[in-house]
């Protein structure tokens, strides 16, 4: 029996050899079906729509796929556009499926690639989070940024994406460290 969670090199040198995965992938495989994205090409890859756990997968969670199209994928994976979530089930395989058709994806992915200023909301967050959103910023472009800058620089849209987050996590840290504090100083001194 193999573990329900796996590390990226687990996953790799042992659960994509063992028998259980060997035995599924060959069962969707060997219906010899074309691929289910360019039904162009024969299936030579099975894709997890979803990674539940890794002994519970079923022949529905996987898609027998070419190389090209798994490629594409998990790029549109590491891009955002598809979650692996499986709370909607049906969604993310309607999604995976018309990956190549899908004029929404390909202009998401032009926007990705595009450069873009942030918006004026995002600057007064960034200024009032102060240091830790402008080194990581920094970080982010690989070169030192300044708050007056902020406003006449472009970033790609991959940049936006990464900085709305760091927006995100600096506000949720700074309310739960307030939150904190407040209840401290609530706290008797003898318990301090």
């Amino acid at each position: 029996m193999h573990k329900v969670k796996y590390n990226r090199h687990e996953y790799c040198n042992e659960y994509l050899r063992s028998d259980e995965w060997q035995t599924l992938r060959k069962m969707v495989l060997d219906t010899g079906c074309n691929c289910q994205l360019c039904k162009d090409v024969k299936a030579t890859d099975v894709h997890h729509l979803v990674y539940r756990n890794l002994v519970d997968v079923t022949v529905n969670d996987l898609v027998p796929v070419c190389r090209d199209c798994h490629n594409l994928i998990h790029k549109a994976i590491k891009d955002g556009w598809i979650s692996q979530d499986s709370k909607d089930f049906d969604e993310l395989k309607q999604k995976t499926l018309h990956l190549l058709e899908d004029e929404e994806y390909k202009e998401y992915v032009r926007w990705l690639s595009s450069k873009h200023h942030l918006s004026e909301q995002e600057i007064k967050d960034i200024k009032s989070l102060q240091a830790y959103v402008m080194k990581k910023i920094s970080a982010l472009v690989r070169k030192n940024v300044w708050y007056d800058v902020l406003d006449e620089m472009k970033f790609t849209g991959r940049h936006i994406l990464k900085i709305r987050k760091l927006i995100q996590t600096a506000k949720y840290r700074r309310t739960n460290k307030m939150d904190f504090l407040k209840s401290y100083n609530r706290c008797p001194r003898k318990f301090r």
